[in-house]
């Protein structure tokens, strides 16, 4: 059981950087959405009617897209650091192996969106109490 939490939490770790690198590119594509360039192909495109919105004008459906993509550039950018620290966390518990970090490696993983640390962690903390009692 040990030994699987451990290969399992490796995984994990790997994982963690696999789903960081997926959220910076992602916020990165994002964050080239907010760019004034963006916004004249939106109002042209609203202009020429292939972009249907309800907005009063085409700089405010412009304005409008422009704010979503920041936030989910920023969302993204938070994901990425929560996979970031759910790695870490992934390793730490592999050589640690207290209740503590476990449950730690469950939240974060839970928050990151990785599961694989989410078995590790149990796995981990059910060898933990069959060694104890």
């Amino acid at each position: 059981m040990k030994k699987a939490s451990d290969i399992i939490l490796l995984i994990s770790a790997i994982m963690g950087f696999v789903l960081m690198g997926i959220f910076l590119i992602s916020a990165i594509t994002f964050a080239i959405f907010t760019s004034p360039s963006f916004s004249s192909y939106i109002i042209e495109g609203i202009n020429n009617g292939t972009i249907d919105t309800t907005a009063s004008s085409p700089e405010e459906a412009a304005n409008i897209v422009k704010i979503v993509f920041t936030i989910l550039s920023g969302v993204y950018i938070y994901l990425a650091i929560f996979a970031l620290i759910s790695a870490i966390i992934s390793i730490n518990a592999r050589n640690k192996k207290t209740n503590s970090v476990y449950i730690a490696c469950i939240v974060l993983g839970i928050i990151s969106g990785n599961e694989i640390a989410l078995v590790g962690s149990i796995l981990g903390l059910i060898s933990i109490n069959k060694e104890q009692q």
